[in-house]
């Protein structure tokens, strides 16, 4: 599967010198910096820095993979870590951070342990290579273009804060990308506040000054003293173009509550060659819970949702289709498995926690899996977990479980540490061999990053390979 609404992330094809954000190679028309503006000195925010090799020169296509950024045909890692974003590009041997890129974001942006709030990958300038869409703990949202010999410098577009200037507020999301008019060019859709319209998608291809094409203002009545709170993506009808669901969630306007997140509408938006028109409302969103996941790989997404009791060491998977009608309305199945393998903790000392879920064809076979994690579990050590098949899954299906002790994975897993090791998505095929790998990272300690190799026989942690901020360009 991919669930549908690519997700873009951060990346950086650097140079020694300052970049001024437009490619340098591949890709698309490009205005030319002037000759008399001097360069940015090194360090400044926005400079790209590459390691010491350039990764090799890829090609552009009408449908470019969503996880290769230079066209090569292998997937490639971007990752964010205090101000900064990194990525190294895939080769035959997997990550090689000799071709990595960095980017430091605009230092002036108060970013906390993660630069982006969301992170995503589209062709938004449809140049047939694939972009990455940073958007800030502030609202604001930075392009970097992708191109034959990798990313470019960020450039700010004129969408999220830019086009919007009111600020977010707590526990708000950013909206979702993805293609929802089908033209093949990636489109941002932001959402907007209680006072104003659901949101504006923002449609491609983007200029390269950061213009998009065409807007569409999305009206809508939805809940009384409600606001927009998140957007979630997917292609539920399998026609190729992205629908969207957008949550609203209760404002508390005489300050009764205790901040809690109380969902109060929820309206369904179906992708059409003319822009997003609404489908439904739903009227009980309980059915909704999950994230987008094509579990047959056919094209049309299902929802998936993954449910852990800590008490009972249960972990509970269900799947629900779509009639057409949007998420949550065909069938749906669920399996529960107990005496998960990897928790060796107590009953009850498992955090209920489960994060990170993705499905795609970790074990090459040409069938899905879910990969999620448990950052809770073995006393808050965290563990990642396996599930093959996951569409024909039942109580007889075997899961792996990989965490910082299991035998070839590199690191210390101290005994009071508590890492909350677990994936983080999308699913990435970095060493072009047919089976999607699993980058992995510890919640207390975000700067190092694990690659967990697909293969045959599930995640082999014999080829794991670790990277610390060095293999990423990431100063101390």
């Amino acid at each position: 599967m991919a669930a549908a609404g690519a997700v873009i992330a951060s990346l950086l094809l650097g140079a020694c010198t300052a970049d001024s954000g437009e490619p340098t190679d591949g890709g698309g028309p490009s205005a030319a910096a002037s000759p008399s503006m001097p360069p940015k000195p090194a360090g400044t925010p926005g400079d790209l820095r590459r390691g010491p090799d350039r990764p090799p020169a890829g090609s552009s296509a009408d449908r470019p993979r969503t996880g290769d950024f230079n066209g090569d045909g292998r997937d490639d890692l971007a990752v964010a870590t205090g101000t900064h974003i990194a990525v190294v590009y895939g080769s035959a041997a997997g990550p090689d951070p000799r071709t990595r890129a960095t980017v430091r974001m605009p230092e002036e942006v108060e970013v906390g342990p993660s630069p982006a709030k969301r992170l995503h990958r589209s062709d938004l300038d449809q140049d047939g290579f694939v972009d990455l869409l940073a958007t800030l703990a502030d609202g604001r949202q930075y392009a970097l273009w992708g191109g034959a010999r990798g990313v470019t410098g960020p450039r700010l577009l004129a969408t999220g804060y830019a086009a919007d200037p009111a600020p977010p507020s707590v526990g708000w999301g950013p909206g979702a990308a993805g293609d929802f008019d089908g033209d093949g060019s990636g489109d941002v859709l932001w959402l907007g506040t209680g006072t104003g319209p659901v949101g504006v998608i923002h449609y491609g291809p983007f200029s390269r000054a950061g213009e998009p094409t065409r807007t569409q203002t999305l009206d809508a009545e939805y809940a009384d003293n409600s606001e927009p709170y998140k957007a979630t993506a997917g292609d539920w009808n399998g026609d190729g173009r992205s629908d969207f669901t957008v949550w609203f969630r209760w404002t508390d306007p005489e300050d009764e509550g205790d901040d809690e997140t109380r969902i109060d509408d929820v309206l369904h938006f179906r992708g059409t060659g003319k822009g997003a028109d609404l489908l439904r409302e739903y009227p009980d969103h309980r059915a909704l819970k999950g994230f987008a996941c094509d579990v047959e790989d056919d094209g049309t997404d299902e929802t998936c949702h993954v449910g852990f009791d800590s008490s009972r060491q249960e972990l509970t998977v269900s799947i629900t289709g779509s009639s057409g009608e949007g998420p949550g309305t065909g069938a749906s199945m669920s399996v529960t498995f107990r005496d998960v393998p990897g928790l060796d903790a107590p009953k009850g000392f498992n955090g209920g926690d489960v994060v990170g879920e993705a499905v795609g064809d970790v074990t090459g076979d040409g069938r899905p899996d879910l990969v999620l994690g448990l950052s809770g579990a073995n006393k808050a050590h965290g563990a990642v977990v396996l599930l093959p098949d996951v569409a024909h899954a039942d109580r007889d299906s075997r899961l792996q479980s990989v965490d910082l002790e299991s035998a070839g994975v590199p690191g210390e897993n101290k005994p009071h540490a508590r890492p909350r090791f677990r994936p983080r998505p999308p699913l990435l095929d970095v060493d072009g061999d047919g089976a999607l790998d699993v980058l992995a990272t510890a919640k207390q300690d975000p700067r190092h990053f694990w690659l967990l190799p697909g293969s045959a026989k599930g995640l082999n942690t014999e080829t794991t390979r670790r990277l610390l901020r060095s293999d990423l360009g990431i100063p101390r």
